[in-house]
């Protein structure tokens, strides 16, 4: 079967139009709105009795589009009441074709079973003469079988319900004899409302509407197949547009605005995230300043600066009249330096560079360092006299100790000499 009519009870309606429709020489109808409401069904009478098929195209009905229950009588329909189910049917219309046949019935009080049938080829015209005035029937509803399925519901005990050339009675809320009226019959039967049978009629085929009550297996004309399709179709596009699009539009919008947070988050930590990159970036390069220049301390021997000086102050001591120094250079450069080349010292030496009026003051000079108790040893030693100048141009290299036990009471006495003066 279509997927359509598959799905057709997972999209029920709240609204509906009935149709008691009977089959005649001139057929007649009657047109009633129902209403399912809080668990109740509320009927509206349209029209009442009318023979003008074509009145059903009103704009005012706004039939159009709409599911309309089809509730029919009159001729070409039996019906029949008779004990056991609805397999024992044949017991009681011999050699009948049921799949010739739209076949709607109930079960009741005491393993009883009402049934009514109408060919499907009868249905068939009568669905195409409705649907020629663009009505869409979406549910059949076969005389009396839905007032006796909701007897309960509609409260019907002790009574003749007439719809058309067709009756039923009850006792005691059990339908007990039905048939078609004959003119002799008509002073016999009374009802306590000419309308009871239409709207009871109408009442039980809108119940069983909203129910969605059709019995499963039965043949359907295919004019009625067609007809529920569209509904079906018709049905979903509604929930689509009324429910499903503006969702979609909102969950849409909220997509939209939750991208547009996630954006901007996105870009503030992007932004953050090349921030700590570059200051990544500066640390490292920071961290290498500072190990180069922890490797420069250590190498030119900063960090014994006030060892230096108090050697140099005491070579200072050493000189004698006829030396003049012009320069001293303590951990000196082993080479000349290049752009970017690593800068290495030569440690513990002493490089002093200066003029001597003659070679015995310089040897004497030399004799004061040796002799001295700060322990330093001479090395290299370059002395070159300038006639022109009448002076001589010396250089001498001194290897001084590293620190030693006592050493630095030597240089913390020298401090507080120097302070003192």
């Amino acid at each position: 079967m279509n997927l359509l009519l598959k799905i057709a009870p997972f999209v029920n309606s709240r609204k509906c139009f009935v149709l008691v429709y009977v089959q005649g020489t001139e057929p007649s109808y009657s047109l009633f709105s129902a209403c399912q409401q809080k668990g109740e069904v509320k009927l509206d009478r349209l029209i009442e009795n009318s023979t003008e098929l074509d009145l059903l195209n009103d704009r005012k009905l706004k039939l159009k589009g709409q599911p309309v229950v089809l509730a029919l009588f009159g001729d070409g329909l039996v019906q029949r009441s008779y004990k056991g189910d609805i397999k024992a049917l044949n017991s009681v219309i011999p050699n009948i074709n049921v799949n010739a046949y739209c076949l709607r019935s109930c079960e009741f009080a005491n393993d009883q079973t009402f049934v009514a049938l109408l060919r499907l080829n009868a249905l068939e015209k009568v669905v195409e003469a409705i649907n020629g005035q663009n009505i869409l029937i979406g549910h059949i509803s076969l005389g009396f079988v839905d007032i006796v399925r909701y007897q309960k519901a509609l409260s019907i005990r002790d009574t003749y319900l007439f719809v058309g050339n067709h009756y039923l009675q009850f006792i005691d809320g059990i339908p007990c004899e039905t048939g078609k009226k004959n003119p002799r019959q008509t002073d016999k039967m009374s009802s306590p409302d000419p309308f009871s049978g239409l709207t009871n009629a109408a009442m039980g085929a809108a119940l069983s509407f909203f129910l969605n009550e059709w019995d499963p297996g039965k043949p359907l004309p295919g004019k009625l197949e067609s007809n529920r399709k569209e509904l079906v179709a018709a049905k979903i596009h509604a929930l689509l547009i009324n429910y499903a699009l503006p969702g979609f539009l909102v969950l849409l919008l909220a997509n939209f605005f939750l991208f547009n947070t996630y954006q901007k988050k996105i870009e503030g930590l992007s932004g953050s995230l090349g921030n700590t990159t570059a200051l990544t970036g500066q640390i490292e390069q920071l961290k290498k300043q500072i190990e180069d220049e922890k490797e420069f301390y250590f190498q030119a021997n900063l960090h014994k600066n006030r060892q230096f000086a108090y050697y140099v102050d005491r070579i200072a001591s050493l000189s004698i009249p006829g030396i003049r120094f012009e320069e001293l250079s303590v951990n000196p450069i082993k080479k000349r330096i290049r752009s970017h080349e690593r800068i290495e010292y030569r440690s513990g030496e002493i490089v002093l560079k200066g003029t001597a009026d003659h070679a015995d003051c310089f040897s004497q000079f030399l004799v004061n360092i040796a002799t001295s108790s700060m322990q330093l040893t001479i090395g290299k030693q370059v002395y070159f006299y300038d006639k022109k100048e009448g002076k001589a141009k010396f250089e001498v290299t001194l290897g001084f100790p590293g620190e030693r036990e006592g050493e630095s009471e030597k240089v913390r006495r020298w401090d507080r000499e120097m302070v003192g003066k």
